[in-house]
């Protein structure tokens, strides 16, 4: 019997699209559209590069895509070699160059090729791959001369590298993520090949599986090559009678990043203006704050005042392990690059800082001004208001728990009749707009958040509600909100609730360790959170996920909550 099944018409149309997506999505898979505009689009200096990835398919597992970059310098003398083919020149084997005939893509290219060995005083890696046989796990390493040449800062609990600049102010410019992805800045790469007369060679090589064949992707078997003074690239596609795909698809490339201008040595230093004055005709007057200091002279230019509101000492008062804000000054502790400016915070008469024209040249140029450069666009979510008038919700953990929060309030006070969390208080409702996640790892930020949001969650469980609904007898009304919060949970029957009371509890731990001398307690407060491995601004997106994640576990069981008051 063959039966006859009909659909709406809008359910097949909707059928039919979902294919028709699936498809779209396999092809560009395939003909790896998106790789070839990875080698060919203009970059940014600011921008990151992928320098190393070792990504293995595993067509068993549904992981159907072979992914490799690595790179290196090479002597701009021999640079043009590079893109004598588009082989790798450079191989992550054990930091040697791979010396041996190696066959690949003899297959699908039709013959094999050699890799042809290069000497070491013309080519060197950017990363270092180290293996140890099957003792110990391999790892790779960015170059010790290009860490020191840069020298970055090793974060080991994020395995990010800052660069430090005399403000002590730290730019992360690389990252090394789970030993097979390596990004670096692009910026500081040409910087290093400049200073070493080299530039960079950017690899890649790609394989792509597919379940489908060309035809049924409405493909042809089409080898495309591409060369310029810039870049060197091969593709090609073809089917196959494997068990585990019908068809595959390869492309590998290679471009040559020429250095940047050679770094100017002893680059005489720069200096801001400042406003000092108004003359008379009411125009302001302003001074570089590069002027000599003579001491015999009071009315010498050194000595006019410039004056900044007291909001500037914030970014000072905010980093308590770069700099203090003392009686008279401020002190920068950096090393070789500490400083120390005088400042007169002594007037109680007026809400402004004090300070002497010439001693403003005395701190690094980008202490006078707080400007800094980004090759990020606008996000998505900005992106989408403003030109696609789509109003999508952020994914920022911060503006989630927000959301979830003020959500939580509406629905259980509409369905219920009381706040689940009690709202703040005027005098505390500044602690909402406060929770974000912090630009730095500085403790008194993190401490701060911690603070916030256990006064916004914990000490706001609605206990008097709780108490009046559960109708708990003096014994258990004296136990605290979270245990009777989880007498709530259990007693409307509610499945999966436990890691988020177990969060709950661990987020006051944290808190009642913050609050009291820090010690033991905190430490093993914070492990809680895994910080062995996670800085704080990764503990705090963390925290906010999980109580967005509570929140959205009340509103999602709203109907279980009206089920017990009805049962009471």
């Amino acid at each position: 019997m063959i039966a006859i099944i009909r659909f709406p018409d809008k359910l097949y149309f909707w059928l039919l699209r979902i294919n028709m997506n699936e498809k779209d999505k396999e092809v560009s898979r395939i003909t790896q559209k998106d790789r070839k505009e990875e080698l060919l689009k203009e970059y940014n200096l600011l921008d990151f590069i992928t320098v190393y990835l070792d990504v293995r398919a595993d067509l068993t597992n549904g992981k159907y895509s072979n992914c490799g970059y690595f790179c290196y310098l090479i002597s701009s003398k021999y640079a043009s070699r590079a893109l004598d083919d588009f082989n790798w020149d450079l191989r992550p084997v054990n930091t040697r160059i791979y010396k041996k005939n190696y066959r690949r893509f003899d297959e699908l290219f039709g013959k094999s090729f050699e890799v042809v060995s290069t000497d070491d005083d013309k080519v060197e890696p950017l990363i270092i791959c180290r293996y140890f046989d099957e003792k110990y796990p391999k790892y790779v390493e960015i170059s010790e001369e290009f860490r020191l040449f840069h020298n970055l800062y090793h974060d080991r609990k994020t395995d990010e590298y800052y660069k430090c600049d005399e403000t002590g102010y730290g730019e992360k410019v690389a990252v090394v993520n789970d030993n097979n992805k390596v990004e670096i800045r692009l910026k500081e790469i040409l910087e290093f090949a400049s200073i070493k007369d080299m530039q960079f060679v950017w690899q890649s090589g790609f394989t792509e599986f597919s379940k489908f064949t060309l035809a049924e992707l409405d493909l042809e078997y089409k080898p495309e090559n591409q060369k310029d003074n810039e870049v060197i690239s091969v593709f090609a596609a073809k089917d196959s009678d494997e068990p585990t795909h019908k068809s595959s698809s390869t492309f590998c490339g290679k471009r040559v990043f020429a250095p940047l201008p050679t770094p100017k040595i002893n680059e005489s230093p720069k200096y801001e203006e400042f406003i000092i004055g108004i003359d008379n005709n009411g125009n302001e007057v302003k001074h570089v704050c590069d002027c000599p200091r003579d001491p015999s002279l009071k009315n010498n230019v050194f000595y006019h005042t410039v004056f900044f509101k007291k909001e500037v000492l914030d970014k000072y008062y905010d980093k308590p392990s770069l700099y203090s804000v003392e009686d008279g000054g401020i002190r920068h502790n950096a090393g070789d690059n500490s400083w120390y400016l005088r400042i007169d915070n002594y007037h109680k008469e007026d809400e402004l800082v004090h300070v002497y024209l010439g001693d403003l040249g005395n701190i690094p140029y980008k202490e006078q001004h707080y400007n800094v450069l980004s090759s990020k666009g606008i996000s998505d979510e900005r992106y989408n208001r403003d030109f696609e008038c789509d109003f999508s919700p952020s994914e920022k953990p911060e503006h989630v728990f927000i959301e979830k929060y003020r959500k939580l309030n509406n629905i259980f006070e509409k369905e219920i009749g009381w706040p689940l969390i009690l709202p703040l208080e005027k005098e505390d409702e500044y602690l909402l707009k406060l929770i974000r996640i912090p630009s730095t790892n500085e403790p008194c930020h993190f401490d701060n958040l911690i603070l916030n949001l256990t006064k916004i969650l914990i000490d706001s469980i609605n206990v008097k509600e709780i108490n009046a609904l559960l109708n708990l007898d003096e014994e258990r009304q004296k136990k605290g909100s979270i245990a009777k919060l989880e007498t709530l949970l259990d007693s409307a029957n509610l499945e999966n609730y436990k890691p988020h009371i177990e969060f709950l509890r661990s987020l006051q731990g944290l808190r009642s360790s913050i609050v009291h001398r820090k010690g033991n307690k905190y430490q093993k407060s914070l492990d809680k959170f895994d910080a062995k491995n996670n800085s704080l601004i990764n503990i705090v997106t963390d925290i906010l996920q999980k109580s967005a994640d509570a929140l959205d576990f009340f509103i999602e069981n709203i109907t279980s909550f009206k089920g017990l008051q009805r049962t009471l």
